[in-house]
């Protein structure tokens, strides 16, 4: 850029500066992008089982088990929107 500057090829400088300012773009894309992807993709398996436990624990305390997963579903639901996923 700096070459092409120096021998006055305005147009050849712009192209450059355009592709530089497009890489720094993309490395700050990925940069936001990857940790959301990764925390996404990440599955917690201990409370997984500790969600099931206490879904088991009040269906056997005599909660309708069709309404408490759907409650659990709208609260999911909730709470991905309130996040912005």
């Amino acid at each position: 850029m700096i070459v092409t500057s120096i021998a006055d090829e305005v147009g050849a400088a712009i192209t450059f500066g355009f592709i530089g300012a497009t890489g720094a773009f993309a490395l700050l894309l990925v940069g936001v992008l990857v940790p959301a992807v990764e925390s996404a993709a990440s599955w917690d398996e201990e409370r997984a089982a500790a969600v099931e436990d206490a879904v088991q624990r009040l269906v056997a305390a005599g909660a309708d088990e069709e309404d408490l997963r759907s409650t659990i579903a709208a609260a999911i639901h909730l709470g991905r929107r309130s996040a912005g996923d």
